[in-house]
């Protein structure tokens, strides 16, 4: 299960935070600076795996070719 740290927008809305709004959260960067972690850097880093990982997302398997039996069933289920 994801979790989602609510960030409330001016309209009064929540949305999910961006990396940007993690990375610049006071207690975040405290952390970061105690463990000498460089923040360019660790943007550049997940920048990197996030093309990596758009790169090599499968294309969506095809539909699969519906039997006989399934046929009558496959009209009832919406496509």
């Amino acid at each position: 299960m994801k979790t989602v740290i609510p960030i409330r927008e001016e309209s009064g809305r929540f949305r999910e935070p961006t990396l940007h709004d993690i990375l610049s959260d006071p207690i975040v960067e405290a952390v970061m600076r105690a463990d000498s972690v460089d923040p360019g850097r660790l943007t550049d880093m997940l920048g990197w795996i996030a093309d990596e990982l758009q790169a090599n997302v499968p294309p969506p398997f095809p539909k699969p070719a519906i039997s006989g039996r399934d046929e009558a069933r496959s009209r009832c289920l919406p496509a």
